[in-house]
């Protein structure tokens, strides 16, 4: 029975070997981009003399089939790995699993400290971000450099004003008074 519980606990794995896994990953998510490209560029209407040529158009076809085939061969090995690294990451704890963050994750208090409102919000969802919607987020995330750029631009027309009214004659007095 010894020789059976052995066998049901996976051999963990290196921190070299996680990140060499990690690299792998990489390696094909750049394969998969290069076969999306191809299976593009197989749709793409190019201009040559046998654009009508049925063995053209063969070819054109059997080129998308060929990339799309391994575009999904290749997502699927992504998709499968990083969900193997994110079990891993689980296991040992760096991250909580979903369920359990679900399930016994305190609910964050939004309260500020010396304000006398303490409103709780239900445990975190979607990976620690609760309701936020990132794409609302990420949309504004330009703000600042609106803003600085304005601050910038006000700056600068003040600094030239300055420097015209410095350049011109003093307002129709005599400049040679000695």
């Amino acid at each position: 029975m010894a020789s059976t519980n052995t066998q049901t606990k996976p051999e963990a794995f290196t921190r070299e070997e996680r990140i060499k896994q990690l690299i792998d990953i990489d390696k094909n998510v750049v394969k998969l981009l290069r076969s999306a490209g191809l299976a593009v560029k197989a749709l793409a209407n190019q201009s040559s003399e046998s654009s009508s040529d049925v063995s053209d158009i063969n070819s054109k076809k059997e080129a998308f089939t060929s990339a799309t085939a391994q575009y999904f061969s290749l997502l699927s090995s992504v998709d499968v790995n990083l969900r193997r690294q994110i079990y891993a990451l689980e296991e040992a704890n760096i991250i909580p699993a979903d369920a359990a963050q679900k399930e016994s994750a305190p609910a964050p208090s939004l309260s500020v400290p010396g304000s006398q409102q303490t409103k709780e919000k239900p445990a975190a969802e979607s990976g620690g971000l609760g309701s936020l919607d990132v794409g609302w987020l990420n949309s504004r995330n330009d703000k600042v450099d609106k803003e600085m750029e304005a601050e910038l631009w006000a700056k600068m027309h003040s600094l030239l004003k300055g420097l015209d009214e410095q350049n011109k004659p003093n307002n129709g007095q005599d400049m040679s008074m000695s």
